[in-house]
C-alpha cells in the first residue's frame, strides 16, 4: 500500500479541519509523479511506525519578538521529543528560513529531510519515499510540508504562524 494507517488517520484529520475530501487530501500528499503515474514503485512495510495519531494535540505559543529566548526552548523540545524516537515536522513561512535552522539541525544529519519547492519531480519523489521509510525523522518545510509521510510524529513546529504566507490567498 501507498499509504499507512497513520498516515491516512492524519489525511483523514486534515480533509475535516479543512474542509476538502479524503481523497483531495490524499492526492496533495503524494508527489506529482506518484500522482500521474503508475510506473513508480512504492515500496510496501509499515515503514516502523509505532504510534498512531491523536488529535488535537496540546498546543503551545510562544511569543518572543527579539527571537532569540525561543531558541534554547524549541531545541529542548525537540530534544525531548526525538530522544522517545519521535519525528518532528517544522514549518515556516519560506524556505528561506532554513539558514536559521541549519546548524541546530546537523546535529541530527542524514534524518533531516528540507522539503525544498525547488526540487525537481524525481527529487520530490525520491525524498517522499526516503521520508516514509523512516521510521525517526525531522522534516522541514513550507505549508506543503504537512502533507509529508512522517512517521511517528511527535512534534509539529510552526515558525511565525501569524505570517501571510501560511494563508491561502483563495477562498
Amino acid at each position: 500500500p501507498v499509504f499507512d494507517t497513520q498516515h491516512l488517520e492524519w489525511m483523514r484529520w486534515l480533509s475535516d479541519h479543512y474542509g476538502c475530501s479524503w481523497g483531495q487530501a490524499l492526492a496533495m500528499s503524494l508527489p506529482s509523479t506518484l500522482r500521474r503515474s503508475s510506473k513508480v514503485r512504492v515500496p510496501a512495510g509499515d515503514f516502523g511506525r509505532q504510534q498512531a495519531y491523536s488529535f488535537p494535540a496540546d498546543i503551545s505559543l510562544i511569543h518572543d519578538s527579539s527571537q532569540n529566548a525561543q531558541w534554547p526552548l524549541i531545541e529542548s523540545r525537540i530534544k525531548e521529543v526525538w530522544d522517545k524516537g519521535l519525528s518532528v515536522l517544522i514549518l515556516v513561512p519560506e524556505i528561506s528560513a532554513f539558514k536559521q535552522w541549519r546548524d541546530f539541525l546537523k546535529a541530527y544529519r542524514k534524518d533531516v529531510f528540507v522539503i525544498d519547492p525547488v526540487l525537481k519531480d524525481k527529487e520530490r519523489t525520491a525524498q517522499w519515499l526516503a521520508i516514509r521509510q523512516s521510521p525517526q525523522s525531522i522534516v522541514f518545510g513550507t505549508r506543503s510540508a504537512v502533507f509529508a509521510p512522517v512517521g511517528n510524529l511527535g512534534l509539529i513546529l510552526m515558525a511565525d504562524e501569524d505570517h501571510d504566507f501560511y494563508k491561502e490567498e483563495q477562498s
